[in-house]
């Protein structure tokens, strides 16, 4: 990076979709599904102490493996903040924890960089 510092900023982002996910919800009575959902977020350094904060979760899609959420979140990154954020995409249970189904971390700083570069939108 150029010796650079992530030094924080406004983050805006749209969560789109997600396409062609796993059944995880297994029912001997009708067909093999998920209930998935997004949460974003990143990790927070506060007196030496990595801290989850999360910054959006998008509303859950039932019975959907090939959700469109269409939402919108925006977030201060701090320079406290990892300048990576992380994107989760769980299945809900209204019984028990969400369970994990994926997930990917995005550098913010080589967004930035590449965004310099190109001098357009981030897709």
């Amino acid at each position: 990076h150029q010796g650079k510092a992530f030094s924080g900023g406004l983050l805006m982002g749209i969560i789109k979709r997600a396409d062609d996910l796993v059944a995880v919800d297994k029912n001997l009575l009708s067909k093999a599904s998920s209930d998935p959902f997004v949460r974003v977020s990143s990790d927070r350094v506060t007196d030496g102490k990595h801290k989850e904060t999360i910054i959006h979760t998008t509303k859950h899609k039932s019975g959907n493996l090939s959700p469109k959420y269409e939402e919108a979140f925006c977030y201060d990154l701090s320079p406290y903040h990892s300048p990576s954020i992380e994107f989760g995409i769980f299945d809900f249970d209204r019984m028990s924890a969400a369970d994990p189904m994926g997930h990917v971390v995005v550098n913010v700083f080589d967004l930035i960089v590449q965004d310099e570069k190109t001098d357009r939108p981030i897709h």
